[in-house]
């Protein structure tokens, strides 16, 4: 018998509470792009992912990509559960780097009792939890649910480890030149056509050389201008599939986006978020 409740955050993040007296297997036939942080403390946690004879034993807890597992085993006891989805996770990346990302985060399966602040993190999952079982008042004040999330995404991109940690943990970047924040501005306000932008144009927009503006890119944003556009682009492709209405194609949101040729989307979209566009539209749900 699993004894299971589900409550949603209001940004999309899904916490699981339950219990079984002998233990489960779930297998997971439709996977969400999602980071699952699963606690069970006294308890054992165990994956099976897609490869062949690949499982993951994680102890008492264990935080793994949804999208690489096959089967998960509960054995007996209580158990709390955290789902991030992984949209989500990227774009408070993003902001902490203050740039667009190029791929997707991803987080390598991890035994979460290794990682610096872990016990401190428990007791607040657990302080959590125990406020949405009790429908306790607080669960409608935003400002305090908010932050216990604000809390969770800040230790899952600052301490917990994965593929931007180093970048992360680089000093901070200096502020922007002025040209470069023209340069953004630009990008930002034209990325959403059909016409081509090319590198002369983002330029002559920041009102500097070709080669100052490569430079200031390199520097500021660790990356080339059209690197920049094309990550920005396809983020807001991405936003737009995941709303996508029955009227609209991938073929219409590629066009408007600056990709006349499907084809070459699909292929940089893959190689960016790890799916496919029809892929994203089939799971938004």
């Amino acid at each position: 018998m699993l004894d299971l409740t589900v409550h949603t955050y209001a940004s999309g993040v899904l916490l699981f509470t339950g219990s079984s007296p002998s233990g489960f297997n779930l297998a997971l036939e439709h996977r969400c792009a999602g980071c699952l942080l699963a606690i069970s403390p006294a308890s054992r946690i165990e994956a099976v992912l897609d490869w062949p004879g690949c499982e993951v034993h994680g102890g008492s807890s264990l935080l793994i990509d949804i999208r690489d597992v096959q089967t998960w085993r509960m054995h007996a006891g209580t158990f709390d559960c955290l789902v991030f989805p992984i949209d989500l996770l990227n774009r408070r990346l993003s902001h902490l780097l203050d740039r667009p990302l190029i791929k997707s985060v991803v987080f390598k399966p991890l035994d979460l009792t290794t990682v610096p602040g872990f016990p401190q993190i428990l007791e607040l999952v657990r302080v959590i939890c125990r406020i949405y079982e009790t429908e306790s008042p607080l669960t409608h004040v935003r400002s305090i649910t908010s932050g216990f999330e604000d809390m969770m995404l800040n230790f899952m991109l600052e301490v917990v480890p994965h593929s931007y940690s180093q970048l992360l943990k680089r000093s901070p970047a200096a502020i922007s030149p002025r040209h470069v924040r023209r340069a953004v501005e630009y990008i930002q306000a034209n990325a959403r056509r059909a016409e081509r932008i090319r590198l002369e144009d983002i330029a002559e927009a920041a009102s500097v050389s070709v080669r100052s503006l490569q430079t200031g890119f390199a520097s500021a944003k660790g990356m080339s201008p059209m690197e920049y556009l094309r990550t920005v682009r396809l983020e807001g492709a991405r936003a737009e599939l995941l709303n996508l209405s029955a009227s609209r194609s991938v073929a219409d949101v590629a066009a408007a986006w600056g990709y006349p040729h499907s084809g070459v989307f699909s292929r940089l979209y893959r190689a960016a978020f790890g799916e496919l566009p029809s892929q994203t539209i089939k799971n938004k749900g």
